[in-house]
């Protein structure tokens, strides 16, 4: 794996694209650094290679880089997926993030909700574009990273793509009138929350930390029309204790440890979910399953904030079998840890 990173890096280093065209050049770079962030991987060498690579092919026959310059080589959607990974492992190359935001949103007179849209041909920021963005300012100035750019004020407002306002947020959770969040739980999180309840643990269900919070305790620059984007499966708020039901979607399997001869059961809940009958996807966990960069980077967010991370794993809770005096136990020891 080592050598093969490297090999990219000199290849993203020296332009060697072949015969690629531009549109999938950019395409390329930001896959590959959204794998490198799913996986929780931190390359500081990829980054820095991705940062030549940007600035080299936006960089317009004056030696100037603009929005327009941008466009000829990214999507907006390609742009926010390399946001989204700096912000999910930690790495921020100055010159690549205002490259990233100048192509997103503009800057000086660019920064118009309305130029930009038809500069890129779309019908503004997809929702996970627009919230990938915020998480990447929220995480930023938590982490006081000094940045002197920042989302426009009023964001997301006119920057959304007003079609998503409609659709479910980029967590999952259905979205409400003005298309963010409107919070909903799993039926694994209700049998969680069902047995804390009998252990007589108070909390709160899909609790949302007030983007107020953010602004005034941890200097998030947010404007008021930013939804509140932290959300927790069960807080206990008073204690700041998060306790996170985490489901497959969570995790990845590592495949140093994966197994594929292994023989694995199939016939318990943690392995096959059944709809109707019929069996919609298994689980073959004989890997040790790892959280995803997501999961990781909320992790470290959540303890910059102060808050205590408790997590339930899918495939822990499945094993107690539905069996309540074993669900009240886990969640004793739960607590107690």
């Amino acid at each position: 794996f080592h050598a093969a990173e490297k090999e990219l890096c000199q290849k993203w280093k020296q332009g060697n694209w072949g015969s690629l065209k531009l549109e999938f050049i950019g395409r390329e770079l930001a896959n590959t650094v959204w794998s490198y962030a799913t996986m929780g991987h931190r390359s500081v060498e990829l980054f820095e290679a991705l940062e030549r690579a940007c600035i080299h092919l936006c960089t317009d026959s004056s030696g100037e880089i603009n929005a327009p310059s941008i466009a000829r080589v990214f999507k907006r959607k390609e742009l926010s997926n390399i946001l989204w990974s700096c912000t999910v492992l930690g790495v921020h190359p100055p010159k690549l993030v205002r490259l990233l935001l100048r192509g997103m949103l503009g800057e000086g007179e660019e920064r118009n909700p309305q130029y930009m849209t038809e500069l890129h041909g779309d019908e503004g920021l997809q929702k996970d574009s627009a919230m990938s963005l915020m998480y990447w300012q929220m995480v930023v100035d938590v982490d006081k990273s000094g940045f002197d750019f920042c989302v426009p004020e009023d964001f997301p407002g006119e920057w959304a793509m007003k079609a998503f306002y409609r659709r479910n947020d980029f967590d999952g959770h259905p979205a409400d009138e003005d298309g963010f969040l409107r919070l909903t739980s799993s039926l694994l999180q209700d049998q969680v929350t069902a047995a804390l309840e009998r252990i007589g643990v108070k909390h709160e269900g899909e609790h949302a930390v007030p983007r107020s919070e953010l602004v005034e305790n941890h200097g998030v620059r947010l404007g008021d029309s930013a939804p509140d984007l932290l959300t927790i499966d069960i807080a206990i708020p008073e204690r700041k204790i998060a306790i996170e039901v985490d489901g497959p979607t969570h995790f990845l399997r590592n495949l140093d440890t994966f197994d594929p001869n292994a023989e694995v059961e199939i016939s318990k809940a943690s392995d096959a979910y059944l709809n109707s009958g019929r069996r919609e996807y298994i689980f073959r966990w004989s890997g040790e399953p790892t959280f995803h960069g997501g999961s990781q980077m909320k992790g470290r967010l959540m303890r910059k904030l102060g808050w205590t991370t408790k997590n339930v794993p899918f495939y822990e809770w499945f094993e107690l079998g539905g069996n309540r005096e074993k669900e009240d136990e886990y969640c004793r020891r739960l607590m107690a840890n």
